[in-house]
């Protein structure tokens, strides 16, 4: 398993991803599972069950080219509704 550094709310950590895909990465913290991006360690999507996780990867990893850094993703516009829609149907 590769590890990533991640953001937490008590500062940077390195864990294992259980999955890698397009540049995210499958890690478990506190709150639960979150999908990182791992050029900067910000979770894309946290607080999901291990299942919802593995399932939600690949289609966020679509979305985008999530290998590139942080400030030229937030530039695309709509994906974070498209994140946002993905994550509203797992609920």
């Amino acid at each position: 398993m590769q590890r990533v550094r991640i953001d937490t709310r008590f500062g940077p950590v390195t864990v294992r991803a259980c999955r890698v895909a397009g540049g995210l990465a499958l890690t478990r913290v506190d709150v639960g599972w979150s999908i990182t991006h791992i050029a900067s360690g910000r979770a894309v999507i946290s607080g999901l069950t291990r299942a919802a996780a593995r399932r939600l990867i690949g289609d966020v990893a679509a979305l985008t080219d999530w290998t590139r850094p942080r400030e030229a993703i937030k530039e695309d516009i709509g994906l974070a509704s498209a994140v946002a829609k993905l994550r509203a149907q797992e609920r």
